[in-house]
């Protein structure tokens, strides 16, 4: 969650990833969501992100692949 948190406030994708992903963090650990679909939320928004083309998609997307490793990883 430091990861996130720190780039929270970021402009452009990064920034927006970790909005997202904050959310979709802050709903597991509220209980909105369970696991399975924490895994399945954060795979799926991760992937549009590294999908999308941004001037700098690779920067992103390798962000988007080691923060999803990390959030995949809290139980």
């Amino acid at each position: 969650m430091d990861e996130l948190l720190k780039h929270k406030d970021d402009k452009g994708p990064i920034g927006d990833l970790a909005r997202e992903l904050i959310v979709i963090m802050n709903d597991y650990k509220a209980g909105s969501i369970n696991k399975a679909d924490r895994d399945e939320i954060i795979n799926e928004v991760t992937a549009i992100y590294k999908a999308h083309g941004h001037a700098d998609q690779e920067i992103v997307a390798k962000w988007a692949i080691n923060i999803t490793k990390v959030l995949l990883s809290v139980v």
